[in-house]
This record gives structure tokens, sequence and C-alpha cells, in this order.
């Protein structure tokens, strides 16, 4: 299993890596991080 920390999550490249992120069974993403908080993901973000 990987961990990842995605940086600009909250951005439109960030919404799909967290979409292909999400139907591998190999990864997870633990924590984002972004300069704004306007999307609800399943992860905690941190600004």
């Amino acid at each position: 299993m990987t961990n990842i920390i995605l940086r600009g999550c909250n951005g439109k490249m960030g919404q799909v890596i967290t979409n292909l992120v999400e139907s591998d069974d190999d990864a997870i993403i633990v924590a984002g991080i972004d300069i704004s908080q306007s999307k609800v993901n399943k992860y905690p973000v941190y600004t």
C-alpha cells in the first residue's frame, strides 16, 4: 500500500488524481494540502 500526501488536491488535476487513486487498490491518499478548502474530500486537507 502506497500512502500519498497530495498537494493541490482541490484543483482540477488534484481531483482527477483523487478519483484515480480511489479506484486503485494499491494506493491511498492519507492527506491533502491546498490553499483552499472549497471541496469536500474523504481525507483531511491542510492549508
